[in-house]
């Protein structure tokens, strides 16, 4: 199970987040005080992604592991299911044009499928372009102008539907809008679980491989290098975001680290998070604000789950637990 923050603050004032139990909850932000409340709908499964409509911000786009897409239009409060065409309801990725927002992509254990009516009917873009809940996070990202697709895919030797086993990571590249796709990396044996463009600085994006460490392209993703200088090898990567001079990434039971994108400078943000306990503590999903580098949200994987949010780079965070059963959890 996982949790995606959507790193766009609406005109409500909101900050929304898929908990993965089976609820969303809203962030009212009253100065330091962060106050949650659930709004609107339980369903079950697991919600894996979660993306707010840049153009028309009332709108809010939810993805399962087990139920499929899911749309709201008023902020949240109601949501109706946008199924049609797709033949998978195993959400793994999702992501909107960034150039028209009505076009829509996600992927699933049975394709990668996209929308041109935002997400009322879905057509099959490529069968072997797979996405599995076990292994994505942010596993698709597009171009500011909509040309450039990278899509996180991975496949399994042997029961393509099995829920555990060594995942074997491609990474796939389209340069015409989704026309056609390439194969530009593999990693036998290791999941790919993030990939995203950098929304500040044209042809840079970012790719985590599990349990090798972060690649940089600075070509649109058509070649990567290594950019992991100052990490810990071997670690289980899950989330990263871009920020305008820097980059946070999180792994499994572990603090998160930040790093110039300019040159690998990372570094272990710990400050007054919790002890390392591996049964008690994840650090899973993590969004920085578009307005400031410095003020980051994190969310907590473990018991129990906690939202945090720091407002000088990590150096301190501030934490407020999530109500009643309610958790960040993690696969």
């Amino acid at each position: 199970m996982r949790m995606k923050i959507s790193n766009t603050i609406q005109p409500k004032n909101l900050i929304i987040v898929s908990i993965l139990i089976t609820l969303v909850f809203t962030t009212h932000l009253h100065g330091a005080q962060i106050h949650w409340e659930p709004i609107g709908f339980s369903a079950g499964g697991l919600f894996l992604v979660i993306a707010v409509d840049p153009v028309e911000t009332n709108v809010v786009y939810l993805g399962a592991d087990v139920s499929g897409l899911y749309k709201s239009v008023d902020y949240g409060e109601s949501w109706k299911h946008i199924n049609v065409g797709l033949e998978s309801r195993e959400i793994a990725s999702f992501a909107i044009n960034p150039s028209n927002h009505l076009h829509l992509w996600t992927g699933t254990p049975m394709g990668l499928y996209s929308s041109q009516d935002g997400g009322e009917s879905w057509s099959l873009v490529d069968a072997d372009i797979r996405c599995f809940k076990q292994a994505n996070h942010k596993g698709i990202t597009i171009s500011p102008d909509g040309q450039t697709i990278l899509v996180a895919s991975h496949y399994l030797e042997g029961d393509a539907d099995a829920e555990e086993g060594d995942f074997n990571g491609k990474l796939y590249r389209s340069s015409d809008g989704g026309a056609s796709w390439a194969v530009v990396q593999e990693f036998s044996g290791k999941r790919i679980p993030s990939v995203m463009f950098d929304p500040y600085t044209p042809e840079q994006a970012f790719l985590l491989v599990a349990g090798q460490g972060i690649l940089r392209s600075t070509n649109g993703g058509q070649t990567w290098e290594d950019f992991s200088e100052g990490l810990p090898s071997e670690l289980n990567w899950k989330n990263l975001d871009v920020g305008k001079t820097v980059i946070y990434a999180t792994a499994t039971f572990t603090k998160p680290y930040k790093s110039s994108k300019d040159t690998a400078s990372w570094e272990s943000i710990r400050a007054d998070l919790p002890e390392e306990e591996k049964d008690d503590y994840a650090a899973d999903a993590i969004c920085v604000s578009p307005a400031d580098d410095n003020i980051v949200y994190l969310g907590q994987a473990g018991w129990p789950s906690v939202f945090y949010k720091s407002t000088n780079g990590g150096k301190n965070w501030q934490g407020n637990e999530v109500p009643d059963d309610y958790m960040f959890d993690t696969i």
